[in-house]
């Protein structure tokens, strides 16, 4: 009988409880007395309890726990209080369990879901008063599809062993959707989520946490932008698409990590990424598909640490900007142009640069001599010319070094470190000479007398022809 009005019936309605029913359902009805508190039911065989949405303003009734057969209980939205029994983790045939929306019922977490829950498939307590800490022992609990305490005081205090929210969760193989949004939790949300192979829904907002780690996955779709104060943003590895939200800072301004790389992402990297994200210390957006040039603004991260934006399909000209306390620079693999940006060998902590298999092209500047922390170097592949700085050589710590297929000319500065390499970091340029390469370089004294010969021989055979 839903959806019927039974206001006049006022307590009347109670009655069909005795009725040995098996199924009763009276939902949205205007029902306005309170359940009673002492068992009215006489069926052994009665498995579904619907008073949802109905003003009953009641507490909630023990004798419900010892309705063993009780398999649907939705009385969501009825004003309900006071304390949740903890028999109802332990009826044995229980799938469906709603109380969402009563904005008063309250009980411990970790109390709650330390019972069997034998067949639940179903729970959903949104809208509440629960508290306490959600106890490891949860992933014991084989939900199906739905998990919901969204909107409680659901909060900290869990072990650092176990995860702020914990990681057995990643046992519960078919739940579908998972809210724990509008809570206390803080720390991390786990990697572990990413074993929720049937999940589409999992909302988290409006909480405390500190990292959210959901690399390696199979997740889909567009960038979510979630609704808490984070530091650690990592979706890398999984299939989303569609552009980088422009908005993105808006929602996370005080992020420090950010990877969204090996994915199939599109569109410009947003300027907001560099005018108000300025905690950021490390940005990987490698392996995807951005297009647009690298914005400027991203000089303002003065605390930047790694940039990895390679594979992607880049344009324009390296931002002369990037003189923060970059130690790692990967701009590999896109279409990169322009000179090599001096300013670059402002970068006096850099350990890593990498510009290979881009379009760069001028001279490598000579002062390239003070990234005095320089380990690998791979300009690889580009339109680079001129001759190779002799104060290259003096890079001591370098373990990886790349200069192949580019313009290069003339004699390779081949002293002090640069002795440690073979032919292959200097090959695919031509013009280049003198070990490691097994080619010698023209002596230039040489080439003028020989030029000077040919010219007198060329002027003697014309006098003879007069």
């Amino acid at each position: 009988m839903n959806n019927v009005d039974l206001y006049l019936v006022g307590s009347d309605w109670i009655g069909v409880l005795n009725m040995n029913l098996t199924e009763l359902h009276l939902s949205s009805c205007l029902l306005t007395v309170s359940i009673p508190s002492t068992e009215p039911i006489n069926s052994t065989s009665f498995t579904v309890l619907d008073l949802s949405s109905n003003p009953l303003n009641s507490e909630l009734p023990d004798w419900l726990v010892i309705v063993s057969t009780l398999v649907h209980v939705d009385l969501s939205y009825c004003n309900l209080y006071g304390r949740i029994p903890l028999g109802f983790s332990e009826l044995p045939n229980l799938q469906y369990f709603n109380l969402a929306g009563n904005n008063n019922l309250s009980v411990s977490c970790s109390q709650l879901f330390r019972g069997s829950w034998k067949m639940i498939l179903y729970i959903n307590l949104a809208s509440n008063k629960l508290h306490g800490k959600l106890h490891s022992s949860i992933g014991n609990v084989t939900f199906r599809t739905n998990f919901d305490l969204s909107l409680n005081n659901v909060g900290g205090g869990i072990p650092s062993s176990i995860g702020p929210i914990p990681a057995s969760l990643g046992n519960l193989q078919n739940l579908t959707k998972l809210s724990l949004e509008g809570n206390e939790l803080n720390g991390a949300l786990l990697e572990s989520f990413g074993n929720l192979s049937e999940l589409s829904t999992l909302d988290v907002s409006v909480n405390y946490l500190i990292d959210v780690d959901l690399s390696s996955n199979l997740l889909e779709g567009l960038i979510p932008l979630p609704n808490v104060e984070i530091e650690l943003l990592d979706l890398s590895n999984n299939r989303f698409s569609g552009s980088i939200p422009q908005n993105i800072c808006e929602s996370m301004p005080n992020l420090i990590f950010l990877s969204l790389s090996g994915n199939q992402l599109t569109g410009e990297i947003p300027a907001s990424i560099g005018e108000m994200m300025l905690l950021l210390q490390v940005i990987d957006l490698s392996r995807n598909n951005i297009s647009g040039t690298i914005p400027s603004s991203i000089g303002n991260c003065s605390l930047l640490k790694v940039l990895d934006l390679a594979y992607n399909n880049l344009s324009g000209e390296i931002p002369a900007t990037l003189v923060s306390l970059v130690t790692s620079l990967d701009l590999s693999g896109s279409n990169l142009s322009g000179d090599f940006p001096e300013e670059l060998t402002k970068l006096s902590g850099l350990v890593v640069l990498n510009l290979s298999r881009n379009h760069i092209s001028a001279k490598i500047p000579e002062n390239i001599s003070s990234l005095h922390q320089l380990s690998s170097l791979d300009l690889s592949s580009n339109n680079l010319s001129g001759s190779i700085p002799p104060t290259l050589s003096s890079l001591s710590f370098i373990g990886y070094l790349n200069l192949s297929n580019n313009d290069f000319s003339g004699t390779i500065p081949y002293a002090e470190h640069l002795t440690t390499y073979n032919a292959s970091s200097f090959s695919g340029n031509p013009a280049l000479c003198e070990p490691p390469l097994n080619v010698k370089c023209q002596d230039e004294d040489s080439d003028s007398q020989m030029e000077e010969e040919v010219s007198i021989k060329i002027t003697i055979m014309e006098m003879n022809k007069k």
